[in-house]
């Protein structure tokens, strides 16, 4: 799975890999937004957050399991 970056609108694994090859700050999406923002890692099919949360830590597509402890970071990635 990877998630977007409000401000430079890429893909990365994690916010700290984002962090560590950008000069800014990862940027949380908005809750809101009808813009994809999850991306699975195995299919690439992309979702908007409200997809993604209410997908039950599995992509939509491929029923590929996300890692279950990404909830915990839901306020890094969100807003």
């Amino acid at each position: 799975m990877a998630n977007r970056c409000a401000k430079c609108r890429k893909y990365y694994a994690c916010y700290l890999c984002h962090d560590a090859l950008n000069m800014h700050p990862f940027v949380p999406v908005s809750l809101d937004t009808e813009e994809t923002a999850v991306c699975c890692g195995v299919c690439l099919h992309q979702m908007t957050p409200a997809q993604y949360l209410h997908a039950h830590y599995q992509c939509p597509k491929c029923h590929h399991l996300f890692n279950a402890q990404c909830a915990l970071h839901k306020n890094t990635y969100f807003c």
